[in-house]
């Protein structure tokens, strides 16, 4: 302290300036101190409306996380359920496929090659499968029954008369040949 009261810029801790400092600054007219202020206040807005929209965008972000999650969680659990169902059928269509196999094999051995020819084979449909052998079984059946006359090619084959009857009848047919 000097001896005239003044602090001395040593005491102070601040640097010594060439005395530019020691003047105070010139007066900012009101109308810049506004517009300053104005300015802070609007960035300041801004800022809190920044912080605002990132806290809610970090909260919807936490949601659809949170729900894409349970999503996840649930969808996963409903595909390893129909999975099982999926082993549970797969397995009950194998067992009948085997049964209907064996049934249209043991329904099937002696029946003709030609019928056979026809058989969707054991890897089709068992449903599929034993259709064909309810109506192979009904062809088969029609081609084991002896052919009657009817519907041939061959003439009918006529009836046996006397000799008497066909003398009787000869003339006749000899007559139309000769017109």
């Amino acid at each position: 302290m000097n001896e005239d009261g003044t602090v001395t810029p040593d005491e102070t801790g601040e640097p010594e300036d060439s005395g530019a400092s020691k003047k105070a600054p010139a007066p900012v007219p009101y109308a810049r101190f506004q517009e300053v202020v104005q300015q802070r206040r609007s960035l300041e807005t801004k800022l809190t409306d920044a912080q605002n929209a990132l806290t809610a965008a970090e909260t919807s972000k936490l949601e659809a996380v949170r729900k894409y999650d349970e999503l996840d969680t649930s969808t996963k659990a409903a595909i390893d359920e129909l999975n099982a169902k999926l082993l549970i059928g797969t397995e009950t269509l194998t067992k009948y496929k085997d049964i209907v196999s064996a049934t249209v094999s043991d329904t099937t051995k002696e029946w003709p090659e030609e019928v056979l020819m026809f058989d969707p084979g054991a890897d089709a449909d068992p449903a599929l499968r034993l259709e064909w052998a309810q109506k192979a079984k009904l062809l088969v059946a029609k081609l084991a029954t002896p052919a009657t006359g009817g519907a041939g090619t061959s003439p009918k084959p006529l009836p046996k008369q006397s000799a008497a009857e066909q003398k009787q009848i000869t003339p006749s047919i000899d007559i139309k040949r000769s017109f």
